[in-house]
């Protein structure tokens, strides 16, 4: 009995590939989004036994779908506005305050400590807050890399002013954000790690914006109260035989 030497495929090494049909019923395109995202298909079939004649990368979908460009594009053709203004008007309003561009890391980390505790410990002395910016200097490099890019996004740029001009609007919200963390990114390269995470955590849909375990979140309010939950709870249960 020979032994049959056909080369085993797997799914992974097969392309797989999106029709134009499937395109526009499944994913939402149109043919003005085809023919200005996908002008060259990647495979043409022929015209036999109801096969699709053009066919398109699935990777290559997908990665166009999560373009920056193909967000802001399909939203400005459905026609999804605020008082006039669409997507695209409202991101180019968008600017970055030369004050904060080329600022040395060791000064932009002091900067962020500082407006943290002063926006957290408003009635604290001058003390205090001096000895709070000492404990958060310790901190881990994520929390204060998360801490420096929140600093420069709401200190640096007209993030609020356009968040709170589309008030009510998530989906304005998320690509405001996503405008902010990117050029936060482009000036302060050794961000890019926390302003991906940010990103990631903003548009979760889930609805679940809980920072992912690791990130030490130890400094928000919502975690010193959890802290404060749970010792309470321990010090029931270590006296309640008293």
């Amino acid at each position: 009995m020979s032994k049959d030497t056909t080369p085993k495929i797997s799914r992974e090494t097969v392309p797989q590939y999106f029709s134009r049909g499937w395109i526009c019923v499944s994913r939402g395109w149109d043919s003005i989004a085809i023919e200005k995202f996908l002008p060259i298909p990647d495979r043409v079939m022929p015209h036999s036994g109801g096969a699709a004649d053009v066919l398109y990368r699935r990777d290559r979908v997908k990665e166009i779908e999560d373009s920056f460009e193909f967000k802001v594009d399909t939203w400005r053709r459905r026609g999804l506005h605020r008082d006039g203004e669409t997507l695209t008007h409202i991101l180019q309003q968008f600017y970055v305050d030369p004050n904060f561009i080329g600022l040395s890391k060791v000064g932009l980390l002091r900067a962020a400590l500082w407006h943290y505790v002063e926006r957290e410990y408003p009635d604290e002395s001058p003390e205090i807050q001096k000895y709070q910016v000492g404990l958060l200097g310790d901190c881990p490099t994520c929390t204060k890399e998360r801490l420096m890019v929140n600093y420069l996004r709401h200190m640096g740029t007209n993030y609020e002013q356009l968040v709170s001009a589309t008030e009510g609007r998530r989906d304005f919200y998320v690509f405001i954000l996503w405008q902010a963390l990117n050029r936060i990114a482009e000036e302060y390269p050794y961000l890019q790690k926390e302003c991906r995470r940010q990103l990631a955590l903003k548009r979760n849909e889930t609805g679940d914006f809980n920072p992912p375990r690791g990130h030490a979140p130890y400094v928000t309010r919502a975690h010193k109260h959890r802290l404060a939950r749970r010792a309470d709870r321990k010090w029931r249960r270590k006296y309640q035989h008293l």
